[in-house]
């Protein structure tokens, strides 16, 4: 029996620190992009965003339509970087809480190790052609890493509490 459940441990430790390389893989795709491709990219996003969905206020003074798509372009790109480096900081947390008890611990070093690729991936776009190393951007991978690591441990606060419950609402019953 706790052969079985060492190695369901086992396991589940594996595929965690699995996806934790396969996303940085892919935050690594996507930083190897040079600035005309990326920027392709997220110029098709925000001419579809602005085609589709009306998010100028009916009072906001803007220049002209290519103005605005760039802008747009702009917040999705600041947006991917929250939501990319988010999924890492979230990765991180659940791999680290096989190895770590405390929960200030694994927050702590999810937040630490995210905010150490955040700037290795910034070093990275450094020696890509049309890309630049920027401290917003860490800043902004840094508060993505924060929210996805402090999502994840409040799930886990959340889920103890629960199981901590579970067991004296049945008691109360008998």
């Amino acid at each position: 029996m706790f052969v079985i459940i060492d190695n369901m441990k086992r396991t589940k430790t594996t595929i965690l620190w699995c996806l934790v390389v396969v996303w940085m893989a892919v935050i690594f795709c996507f930083s190897n992009q040079s600035s005309v491709n990326s920027g392709a990219v997220s110029t098709a996003v925000a001419e579809t965003v602005y085609e589709n969905v009306d998010l100028t206020p009916e009072r906001f003074e803007y220049k002209n339509d290519n103005w605005l798509i760039a802008h747009y372009e702009m917040l999705l790109r600041k947006a991917a970087h929250l939501f990319i480096f988010a999924v890492l900081g979230a990765l991180f947390c659940l791999a680290l809480s096989s190895h770590l008890k405390k929960k200030s611990y694994v927050f702590l070093f999810s937040v630490l190790l995210g905010i150490i690729y955040a700037v290795s991936d910034e070093i990275h776009q450094h020696f890509v052609p049309g890309r630049s190393f920027l401290l917003k951007d860490i800043l902004i991978d840094s508060i993505g890493v924060i929210i996805g690591a402090g999502v994840i441990i409040l799930i886990m606060f959340l889920i103890s509490k629960i199981k901590k419950r579970a067991p004296a609402r049945s008691e109360d019953r008998a």
